[in-house]
């Protein structure tokens, strides 16, 4: 009996929204594993969801631990010392909680999540504290046409919070609900900026924004499960092009809003959906370079084409020293001190964003810091009836575990 699993009694998820057998078939994506991000984790563990995968890039700290129930084990002394990545944490504590829950940790960037993992889930829950990673993610699921359930905490005030669905590619984006200077100031400084949670993200006379609560962080993870799998389970036919919100206050005086929003026709991101992708299950990024794919598949004048920059060289401004490289901005900017100042504040002064058969071309994608399992394009220039190829490393996928099909919720040549 379906509604019986491993010792589990699933029968008063039937006449609910939530059917165990729908459930069990489900393949989520949990962006962020803090407070909001463990409350959702632990709701979809509950609900008996089939696979969940979970991304984020930090480790556990004793300040997590009044507001992350995920963490509170009688070890979690010995896993703050070791600095114990949460993503890999947090799913070891699913499999205790449900081992029916097949799950798969990122201990990485969202943006270093190749859109080869992302075109094979059913629903995306982002719980980032920050823009840039909500950006990334929200990006992500429009390229992949996947629908993304945004959760966020009052930054004002403890008792506040926001839930919001983005329908996928039909409908806007994070992005879209910006004004258009903070779109542009957030889409030009993408990947420079540390998280803000993060001591050396504080900016003099930033203003603090009010701490989490755990009952705040339960209350906004609940809605964003419950409408995010309405969502997904109500197969709506031919997608619905608005987005969702809902605001939460409960002090001082309790609020409940509903309003939708629509598409910003300026927002820069639209038009970047991944229609169709030519899958390559021998492709390892270990193992292949982009010389091999446009070898392959391009001609004398085909380019690969960066998500986003490549830095060849960068200086820092407080220092002067000169950093040679051969990474994504966001790598070097974000995440790399200067080896002299040992600050984090480099400006770049040589950089790629396209690759055309040279040196750098014949690395293997793994040497040039690109995702694992990415969709790669490459521009086809002196093809009048097809601009552009979408090329999947699916053998990275395989070697990461993911079993067959490879192909599920997404349209693919062989």
């Amino acid at each position: 009996m379906e509604a019986m699993r491993g010792g589990r009694d699933y029968s008063r998820l039937q006449r609910t929204p939530f059917p165990p057998a729908r459930m069990k078939e489900l393949t989520v994506l949990v962006g962020g594993a803090g407070a909001l991000g463990n409350e959702v984790i632990k709701n979809l563990a509950l609900l008996g969801v089939g696979r969940l995968w979970i991304v984020d890039r930090d480790h556990v700290e004793f300040s997590n631990l009044t507001r992350s129930v995920l963490y509170c084990v009688p070890e979690i002394d010995q896993h703050c010392e070791r600095r114990t990545p949460k993503a890999p944490f947090a799913a070891q504590r699913i499999g205790q909680i449900n081992p029916e829950v097949e799950t798969k940790p990122f201990a990485c960037e969202i943006a270093d999540v190749g859109l080869g993992w992302m075109r094979r889930i059913d629903l995306a829950f982002s719980c980032f504290d920050n823009e840039l990673a909500r950006l990334e993610l929200s990006r992500a699921c429009l390229r992949t046409d996947k629908p993304l359930a945004d959760g966020g905490l009052g930054l004002l005030n403890s008792s506040q919070g926001m839930v919001s669905i983005y329908p996928g590619a039909v409908g806007p984006c994070y992005a879209c609900r910006m004004t258009p200077d903070a779109r542009r100031r957030l889409l030009s400084d993408l990947w420079a900026r540390p998280a803000p949670c993060r001591e050396e993200g504080r900016a003099p006379g930033r203003q603090e924004v009010a701490p989490t609560t755990p009952m705040m962080a339960s209350v906004v993870a609940a809605i964003q499960v419950e409408l995010g799998l309405r969502h997904v389970l109500a197969e709506e036919k031919g997608g619905d092009p608005q987005g969702r919100a809902c605001r939460i206050q409960l002090a001082p005086q309790r609020r409940l809003d509903d309003f939708i929003f629509e598409r910003d026709s300026r927002c820069p991101l639209h038009g970047e959906a991944i229609e169709r992708v030519r899958e390559l299950p021998k492709a390892r990024s270990d193992r292949c370079s982009p010389a091999d794919l446009l070898a392959q598949f391009g001609s004398p004048r085909a380019a690969l084409r960066l998500d986003w920059p490549m830095v060849i060289q960068a200086r820092c401004r407080r220092c002067g020293h000169r950093l040679q490289s051969l990474r994504l901005r966001r790598s070097v900017l974000r995440t790399k001190p200067c080896p002299s100042c040992r600050r984090r504040d480099w400006t770049e002064t040589q950089t790629l964003e396209r690759l055309r058969d040279s040196e750098i071309a014949r690395l293997p994608f793994s040497q040039l810091g690109l995702p694992l399992g990415h969709i790669h394009e490459i521009a086809l220039e002196d093809r009048a009836d097809s601009n552009v190829m979408h090329v999947e490393m699916t053998g990275d996928l395989e070697a990461s575990g993911l079993r067959a099909p490879f192909t599920k919720g997404a349209a693919a040549d062989a």
